[in-house]
Order: structure tokens, then C-alpha cells, then sequence
């Protein structure tokens, strides 16, 4: 991967061990300058070091500060005044029934868990506002939905994690910065290493009895503690959603908070770090303001009798997306999903004319050269060239008349909607007519989401039509 970071600093707490090394190591093979946090020296330094040794070109540093103090706090920042990327992931843990939680407990608990991600926050984003760029991303657990009952306190402090990160989020609207979390589900890290050790010597049964009765008596929807297995050698393809359960979102835009929640998927650190890349550090170019918006070029085209078309344009952009990287394909779908045209796929263009009633389509051009012929027999023949975007409204008939053996597309629909593939043939119409009637304008241009020109076009085209 190459997430452009280089450049960019990136603080990682509670990063000695566990995900956050992972994190933190990961993070320095992609080019940024990390710092990883730790309360003793002695665990910064195995860490510092151990990063260094595997990476040889890696800008690495550590911190040793007690996060979950006030006083921790400050060192660190004072330490390192400004950063580009905040991983809020230190947190502890601690089994004990309700009724036998004290106060110190309940402070000392929400001081790591809580405290430490707002106070840096709080110290942080209005750095990365001034700069109009940053991340900021809360690992909190699966357990912030599915309070566990041996520890109602920890998952209390992880539900306060993703509310926070919401409510940061909503600041960052317009912005270049994003506020995620991450709800990580059951993970073999040391910590729990250590946990699952103790409790079976104390029970005088095999640590792997302890994972077992876990996952059937406290976990069941869980199957399984996750294991290292190395880093991600991709960055996994996810649709939007909004902490919906089974469902994970997608990479924050525009400053609207979007929470990956995985049980059943994770396999290890490597499914952590796959979605932290893909939530947080996909987008890591300047985020795309209004002015910087590539206008799409607009043809609209009437209904010929054979193809009921729209009266709302189709809408080219040129060059919109950059396609210089390994898998230029991958940014495309990327883009799509995080605006929320999902179901896609890659292919090309069919040589006959034809159209969708069910669902309005993006095509972005990844590879290669066409010349596409829009609205049918009488209608525009279009020159389409790597990173072009069309957008085509359900109706409007398209064809390719013309291409380079290499041309490639990513196809999308709004809301993943389903599509069917009609021909101007007869019998077709009226349905088609009314399925095209009774479909909704889209939440989000493709490329710039809420902000972008395809819904103001839309509307005013719509409007003039009536």
C-alpha cells in the first residue's frame, strides 16, 4: 500500500503492546512519523526499538507518560504540541461483578478509558481544523453495544468513547478532519493472553477450556479470541452504515461520524488494521473542498420514443479522480462506497444501447480510452479517458461504440440499489416508465457526498421539468 502519510505525524496511544503496536507499526511502514506511548521508558524503548529493527527507514519515537492522569497528559503534549493523527487506543480492563465496583474503580476506568482520548482531543483538533486536515480514531470494543456483565464499567467507558467521537465528528462538518471509531471484537493481545493464563490456573484447566466456555456462555455471538497474523496486505472493501450491527461503515466524510463494528469477522490484528486503514487513512489527501470540485459537464436528453431518457442530465466529470496507483480501480470503488453507490463491480460497457429503470449509475474510468454514445441513436457521442466519472440517470440509454483493448470501469448505484438491464425493446414501457418515476434523488454525489453539484443540478432540472 501507499496511503501517502509521509509527512504526516501520528500519536498512538497505549502502544507498547497489543493493537496499538500494530497500529503504530503499521502507521511507520506507510511513511508517517509515529510516536507510540507507554508508561514505563523501558516499554517505549522495546517498542521504538522494535519498530526500527523491522522497519529500517521508519521515524519513530515514544513517549512514556501515564495517559490516564492529567499530569500524563501534559507531558505528552508538551512533548509533542502538534500531530496529524490521533489513535486513541489505550484502555484497560477488569472482570468484577456490579455490586462490587467501587467509586475508585469507576474513576480510575473512566480516567484510561475516557478521559485520555478528551483530553487530547481537546488539546489536538483545533490544530487540525487550523490545518483543514486530521484524524482522529477511538478504538473501542464491541462491548460499547454488548455491555458485557463481568465488566459493566469497561463497556460503559467504550459507549462514552463512541459518543464523544460522534459529538466531535458533528464539529468537523465541512472540514478536512474526520472522528471515527472502531469496535473491535474479542482479540488475543497480551493483556488477555494474561488473563485467559491466570484464570485457568486458578480454575486448574487448559487456557484453551477458558476460550471455549467464553465464547458459549459470554460471547455467543462471537466465535472466536482473534490471533496475530501479521499486517494487512490490503485495505478491505466495507458499505457505509452508521454503527448499524453486522454492518460496518465506511471511511468518515465530510466530518459525519461512521463506526466499523466486526465480531464474527476479525481474524486478528490484521482485520483491525485493514479497517483502520480503510476507515481513517483512505482519504489522506486534503479533504475536497466545494471550490476544488471538478463541474461536471451536463447533457440532458429527451425522451425519443424508444428510450424514455430523463430530464435530468447525465453528468461527466473529467478527470476527477487521480488514477496513478497500483490498483487505480480500488479508488474508484473506494470513493463510491464512502458517498454510499455501492454494489459494484468492474467491467466494461456494453456495445449495445441499453439503460436501467431500477437505478441511477456511476462509471468511473480507471484504464484505458471509449468513445460512449449517450441517449440513444440520435443522441452525443463522448470521448471518456482515466479518471472521468459519469453519471447516468435511470433512462438514459448509453453504449460503447468504440474502446482501447485495456478500457476499464467501476460501476456503482446509489444505496447499492439493484439494476436491471433493458434494451428499448417493446413491451418495456410503461413500467419502466414508473420504476424511473418512483426512484429517489440520491443522498450523495459520488465523488464530494452531500456537498457536491449532482444534487443542486438534480433539483433545478427537476424543478424546470414541471
Amino acid at each position: 500500500m501507499n496511503l501517502q502519510l509521509a509527512g504526516k505525524s501520528a500519536l498512538v496511544t497505549g502502544s507498547t503492546a497489543g493493537i496499538g503496536f500494530a497500529i503504530a507499526r503499521t502507521l511507520a511502514r506507510e511513511g508517517a512519523a509515529v510516536v507510540v506511548t507507554g508508561r514505563t521508558q523501558d516499554r517505549v524503548n522495546v517498542a521504538v526499538k522494535t519498530i526500527q529493527q523491522e522497519i529500517g527507514d521508519a521515524k519513530v519515537s515514544g513517549i512514556a507518560a501515564d495517559l490516564a492522569t492529567a499530569r500524563g497528559n501534559a507531558k505528552c503534549i508538551e512533548a509533542l504540541p502538534a500531530v496529524d493523527i490521533l489513535v486513541n487506543n489505550l484502555g484497560v480492563y477488569e472482570p468484577k461483578p456490579f455490586e462490587k465496583i467501587t467509586d475508585d474503580d469507576w474513576h480510575a476506568i473512566i480516567e484510561t478509558n475516557f478521559m485520555s482520548g478528551v483530553r487530547l482531543c481537546r488539546h489536538y483538533l483545533p490544530g487540525m481544523k487550523a490545518a483543514n486536515w486530521g484524524r482522529i480514531i477511538f478504538i473501542s470494543s464491541e462491548s460499547a453495544v454488548n455491555i458485557p456483565v463481568e465488566m459493566i464499567h469497561y463497556g460503559v467507558t467504550k459507549t462514552m468513547q463512541v459518543a464523544l467521537a460522534r459529538g466531535l465528528a458533528e464539529t468537523t462538518s465541512g472540514t478536512g478532519v474526520t472522528v471515527n471509531s472502531i469496535l473491535a471484537g474479542p482479540t488475543r493481545s497480551e493483556g488477555v493472553e494474561q488473563f485467559i493464563a491466570d484464570v485457568a490456573r486458578t480454575k486448574g484447566i487448559a487456557p484453551a477450556e477458558i476460550e471455549k466456555d467464553f465464547f458459549r456462555t459470554v460471547r455467543p455471538g462471537s466465535s472466536r479470541i482473534s490471533r496475530v497474523r501479521g499486517e494487512p496486505s490490503f485495505i478491505c472493501y466495507q458499505r457505509r452504515g452508521s454503527a448499524r450491527r453486522r454492518r460496518p461503515a465506511s471511511v468518515d466524510r465530510l466530518g459525519t461520524h461512521d463506526t466499523a463494528f466486526h465480531e464474527r469477522e476479525f481474524h486478528g490484528y490484521q482485520d483491525h488494521l485493514r479497517l483502520f486503514l480503510r476507515y481513517l487513512l483512505v482519504k489522506t489527501s486534503p479533504m475536497i473542498q466545494q471550490q476544488d470540485f471538478v463541474q461536471p459537464e451536463q447533457f440532458p436528453f429527451k425522451d425519443d420514443g424508444v428510450f424514455p431518457n430523463s430530464p435530468l442530465p447525465l453528468l461527466l466529470y473529467r478527470r476527477a479522480i487521480t488514477t496513478d496507483a497500483e490498483d487505480p480501480a480500488s479508488i474508484f470503488e473506494e470513493r463510491f462506497a464512502e458517498n454510499d453507490w455501492t454494489n459494484s463491480w468492474r467491467d466494461g460497457i456494453y456495445s449495445f444501447p441499453h439503460y436501467h429503470s431500477t437505478s441511477h449509475e456511476v462509471l468511473g474510468i480507471y484504464s484505458g480510452t471509449a468513445t460512449l454514445r449517450l441517449g440513444g441513436e440520435h443522441g452525443k457521442n463522448v470521448e471518456v479517458n482515466p479518471g472521468d466519472v459519469i453519471v447516468i440517470p435511470a433512462g438514459v440509454a448509453h453504449q460503447n461504440i468504440g474502446a482501447s483493448d485495456n478500457f476499464g470501469v467501476v460501476g456503482a448505484y446509489p444505496g447499492g440499489r439493484h439494476w436491471d438491464l433493458l434494451r428499448g425493446l417493446p413491451g418495456e414501457r410503461p413500467k419502466a416508465d414508473h420504476n424511473i418515476a418512483a426512484l429517489p434523488m440520491p443522498e450523495n454525489d459520488p465523488i464530494y457526498g452531500a456537498e457536491g453539484p449532482l444534487r443542486r443540478i438534480w433539483k433545478d432540472a427537476g424543478a424546470s421539468s414541471k
